[in-house]
């Protein structure tokens, strides 16, 4: 299988190194969307680097990275490394349009502390309960993606920031494209938010942002059916 490893960035020119270095055997694309070093470091190192010198958010990088992939899959990668590169030929040997890695399998090998775990599980459940996903772990940054069948997706998706994955694996799953989740090694990286507190605020800003998603899909969808409607009357006439 040909594969781009894709890395989105935002100030990350403390692990960005040692990260590339990890991944010097792959094909590697950078987008990155911050004012420090990455971009350079990151070219440096070898890697393809898209750098956009206004905020994308994490979606809008993600999508502008499958967009220029070169290759029919595409594998989302975090800067930190906390999914070991030990496993990219595992998710890479999976057959489906969506693999995503879960950190939430009995399977899974991990080491969260606990205040996290119980962010990302009640997360987990807000996103399976307001978008019907049956998916544990949507926020893993350890996903592969067929680019064939989910760049048509893309049009079509109204996040660009944080919850980027949940609208992309529940557009997949409308779209009746096949999901698959895989139990993964992962740790904890410092540099990320490692404190209670920051992720607390973290946590609430993501549950927050899962309410506007919702919000904003179903306004999409209004406009939407406005739209056929006004088209349907125009033919008639």
């Amino acid at each position: 299988m040909k594969f781009t490893v894709l890395i989105p960035t935002h100030n990350e020119e403390k692990r960005i190194s040692k990260t590339l270095d990890a991944l010097k055997n792959y094909g590697v694309v950078v987008v990155d969307d911050g004012s420090d070093s990455t971009a350079k470091i990151a070219r440096r190192k070898g890697a393809r680097v898209i750098h956009f010198k206004q905020r994308q958010g994490k979606g809008g990088a993600v999508m502008h990275g499958i967009r220029a992939s070169k290759t029919r899959f595409v594998l989302l990668y975090d800067a930190d490394a906390a999914t070991p590169p030990s496993q990219i030929p595992k998710i890479t040997r999976e057959k489906a349009d969506v693999v995503v890695g879960t950190r939430y399998n009995a399977k899974s090998k991990t080491n969260i502390k606990l205040h996290r775990l119980i962010a990302g599980k009640t997360f987990n459940f807000l996103a399976r309960l307001l978008f019907g996903l049956n998916v544990s772990d949507t926020q893993c940054g350890f996903k592969l993606f067929d680019k064939k069948t989910i760049e048509p997706l893309l049009d079509e998706c109204v996040e660009t920031g944080f919850v980027w994955d949940v609208e992309i694996l529940y557009r997949a799953k409308k779209a009746g494209l096949s999901i698959k989740e895989l139990p993964i090694e992962w740790r904890e990286v410092a540099g990320g938010v490692p404190q209670a507190e920051g992720l607390v605020k973290t946590a609430l800003r993501m549950w927050a942002s899962l309410f506007s998603l919702r919000k904003k899909i179903s306004a999409a969808k209004t406009k939407q059916n406005k739209q056929r409607r006004a088209t349907r009357t125009r033919r008639k006439r």
